[in-house]
């Protein structure tokens, strides 16, 4: 790819998904600062990444892959399980988006909902975040997790039904 050919496809995907990347970030490490500094980690690695010659297929996925691999080296770091303050996060304008599931569209407490997703088991947890508040495709979720769409597939449908029966309770 020419080099005028990928500075526009590059910054497409700036405008496109830097919100969203920045959102997904703050919801896994509770921390403004951090998520800041995570998000634009994530592009620059990504630059880097597409100017040594390296071609990417899913912009998407490979975005959220390397933003989840920071986000895991930051719980290294800390050494230990994030802290979640959700008030924090809705004063920052986060909010829940629906896959159009009518227990979760018609519950108007983000915040419980974001309380109970991350009361899901890990495995379910990660899957159901990704497909409900950043509406992302089963086959997005898949090269984010390094997983099969199948697998990936199975864990929205067991958390989701976690959180449905929670929600319920």
């Amino acid at each position: 790819m020419k080099g005028q050919e990928l500075k526009k496809r590059f910054e497409k995907a700036y405008d496109n998904w830097s919100e969203k990347i920045f959102g997904f970030v703050v919801y896994k490490v509770s921390d403004r600062e951090k998520a800041i500094d995570i998000t634009q980690e994530t592009f620059v690695k990504t630059w880097d990444y597409l100017c040594a010659g390296n071609d990417i297929k899913n912009l998407k996925a490979f975005l959220y892959r390397t933003a989840n691999n920071m986000v895991i080296d930051e719980y290294r770091k800390r050494g230990r399980r994030k802290e979640t303050s959700l008030d924090n996060m809705r004063e920052d304008g986060f909010q829940l988006q629906s896959d159009g599931d009518d227990v979760i569209r018609n519950n108007s407490e983000y915040s419980s909902v974001l309380r109970i997703v991350e009361n899901l088991p890990p495995i379910y947890s990660e899957a159901v975040t990704l497909r409900l508040v950043e509406e992302m495709s089963i086959k997005d979720i898949a090269d984010v997790l390094n997983e099969k769409a199948t697998t990936v597939s199975v864990r929205v449908h067991r958390g989701t039904r976690m959180l449905k029966k929670m929600l319920k309770e």
